[in-house]
């Protein structure tokens, strides 16, 4: 009975530091990020979201503007093949073609913004299935999914 015990004991020991050795194995070789490239996807996607932001305020602005009240101005500055930098003033009402064709501009731009960071957060989620599946089951106590 002793000798069966001390087999029992014997190989949840080695279970215990085979799993140990296969958590520490994975998550050195296989969680080393690239922090440069990382970061710089990162703030691909916060200039993305900030962008669409903006795009969004503006939409909202010209959409509650009225002849009567609310009028407002939008400056475009553009630099011209010289490198001076020009700049134009549009007056939007809510009612008047600059304020339609301003919209249309909006929209086309907030619908571009809106795929690119979609397709960013795709990568981003295609990135981690990858990488971080496989290593860092939802349930379980780590290792690789083979275990």
């Amino acid at each position: 009975m002793k000798i069966i015990l001390c087999l029992v004991y014997c190989s949840i020991v080695i279970y215990g530091l085979y799993k140990l050795y296969i958590r520490y194995h994975c998550s050195e070789a296989d969680g080393d990020i690239e922090f440069q490239s990382v970061s710089e996807q990162i703030e691909h996607l916060n200039e993305l979201r900030e962008k669409l932001q903006t795009v969004e305020e503006m939409i909202t602005d010209v959409l509650i503007c009225s002849p009567d009240e609310h009028e407002k101005v939008i400056s475009c500055e553009w630099m011209n093949s010289l490198g001076d930098k020009l700049r134009y003033d549009l007056w939007v009402d809510g009612k008047n073609g600059t304020s339609e064709e301003l919209l249309k501009i909006a929209y086309a731009e907030r619908s571009r913004l809106r795929s690119a960071l979609k397709s960013e957060i795709k990568k981003l989620s295609e990135r981690c299935n990858e990488n971080c599946n496989e290593n860092y089951p939802l349930f379980g106590g780590g290792g690789s999914s083979n275990d």
